[in-house]
């Protein structure tokens, strides 16, 4: 029984290899933090440029160096699956900018693996009444590598965001993946367009209470609007305890995070009913 249930899922990685080329965004790298939200900080994004709108990053990290690293050592509920992501950030005081380079790797044994290289930047601007925002660009060149049947697949990917703080209580985070509508060539030789994704999310942190409320929706061209919620609490200042869900309530998120000087430490997880349950581990650095 338990070798039939490997085929079958050898078999679902498989056809996951072939869609995600359509759905390059997915392999975007990942923080646990954002794991155990259930994705949904797409507003404030602290102190991790690891982050999906390439906007956010910068809030409330004082270091001018950041390094961050994360793994997935069981990708999909499969065994032979992992994911890793690492990433180093660079933010100039001088210039309000935060600076970034980044890596992904998502491999499926020997069937399938997709590489990323990232580059972005954050420009943070300070508005009236004590406002500001920030907006960030991120290039992207992505490889996907199947077996010996099939050619490797390289592209570039242009992604845009910003972020707002409405007021001191209020965050406010848009996104566009894709933006420029990449494509590859299939090895038929027909163009076949990548999945752009729109974004918007709020973040909602009331003022001496340790506790931040965050919310997202995105759209993706070939897929359906999209919900998640998020929330994070401070019991004390090392100690932050996550929870995270999606509209469909079709997966529920967890994790904790403890800072101890200038070391971070994330746990995530991510229990699915198709998927089980996977693990995320994040380790950071503000030097």
């Amino acid at each position: 029984m338990k070798k039939f249930i490997f085929h079958i899922s050898y078999f679902i990685l498989s056809a996951t290899a072939c869609t995600s080329l359509v759905q390059a965004q997915n392999l975007l790298p990942s923080s646990a933090r954002n794991e155990s939200l259930g994705g949904a900080d797409a507003a404030f994004g602290r102190s991790n440029f690891l982050s999906e709108n390439p906007a956010t990053g910068g809030n409330d990290s004082l270091s001018p160096l950041h390094l961050q690293t994360s793994y997935a050592p069981e990708y999909a509920h499969i065994q032979t699956a992992n994911k890793l992501s690492a990433g180093i950030g660079y933010l100039s005081q001088s210039l309000s900018t935060l600076l970034s380079l980044s890596f992904s790797r998502l491999s499926y044994e020997d069937i399938f693996s997709d590489q990323v290289m990232l580059l972005g930047a954050s420009h943070h601007f300070d508005l009236d009444s004590g406002r500001s925002a920030s907006l960030g660009v991120r290039l992207r060149y992505e490889s996907v590598s199947f077996t010996a049947s099939y050619p490797t697949v390289h592209f570039f990917i242009a992604d845009f965001g910003v972020q707002f703080s409405l007021t001191k209580e209020f965050s406010l985070g848009t996104y566009a993946l894709n933006i420029l509508g990449s494509k590859f060539t299939t090895v038929s030789g027909d163009k076949e367009e990548i999945e752009r994704t729109f974004g918007i999310g709020v973040a909602y942190t009331p003022e001496e209470t340790g506790l931040s409320l965050f919310t997202k929706l995105d759209k993706g061209s070939k897929s359906d609007l999209s919900a998640y919620f998020g929330a994070e609490y401070f019991p004390v200042g090392s100690l932050a305890l996550r929870i995270g869900t999606t509209s469909e309530f079709t997966s529920v998120s967890g994790g904790i995070g403890l800072k101890y000087d200038i070391l971070s430490f994330d746990l995530g997880a991510r229990y699915s009913g198709d998927l089980g349950t996977n693990l995320i581990f994040s380790i950071g650095a503000s030097l």
